[in-house]
């Protein structure tokens, strides 16, 4: 059995930057599309499972025509029969609970996703690929950790399936660019995890 899986994040919907001024809707409508051709291609090749890193938005509270778009492709991903997953990232988790939730818990009310909102431990579901056990555990980003921080330290992936994903929105400190200023994985907490595939 081959595992089809669409794998994207930092897609960074609703994108907002007063530099780009009078160009900032054709930035918009540039990365609109290339998120879209995510979702076509997970449609066109009948995947599996299509999974978002985080960031899917570029805010906690993105305007309503990028909600819309967004609700209307996992619909048809549903419809589809592709098992959706989504984390939240830095720019579209809420950094306190006066910022209420991610935008996508509307995905997660609507059953077109399972959302893992949770920032201090992991969520998981496993679903049946071709008769094989695929869990997928997932745990949003912490914009409160400090840049000296692992997000990982300390916890244990679930890992009941026969094959076994992971979801984070950070990067692994001995391969991410020396600018990076944020909470990141040590590679020993990774290895602790050995029981995780992807």
């Amino acid at each position: 059995m081959t595992l089809r899986i669409v794998l994207t994040g930092d897609n960074h919907l609703n994108y907002y930057s007063q530099r780009l001024g009078w160009k900032l809707a054709e930035r918009r409508r540039r990365i609109g599309q290339a998120w879209m051709e995510t979702v076509e291609f997970a449609l066109q090749n009948q995947v599996h499972l299509y999974l978002n890193t985080g960031d899917l938005f570029d805010q906690v509270m993105p305007r309503n025509p990028p909600r819309t778009r967004v609700v209307e492709a996992f619909t048809r991903m549903k419809e589809a029969g592709i098992e959706c997953f989504v984390i939240s990232g830095n720019h579209d988790g809420p950094a306190s609970a006066g910022e209420g939730a991610s935008p996508h818990g509307v995905l997660q009310e609507a059953g077109l996703a399972t959302v893992f909102e949770d920032v201090s431990g992991f969520g998981s579901k496993v679903v049946k690929v071709e008769g094989v056990k695929v869990s997928v555990a997932g745990m949003s980003m912490d914009r409160r950790l400090n840049p000296d921080m692992d997000p990982l330290e300390g916890l244990e992936v679930p890992g009941e399936g026969d094959f076994n994903i992971a979801m984070l929105h950070c990067g692994i400190r001995s391969i991410a660019p020396s600018y990076m200023v944020e909470a990141m994985i040590d590679p020993a907490s990774m290895r602790k995890n050995s029981q995780i595939d992807l």
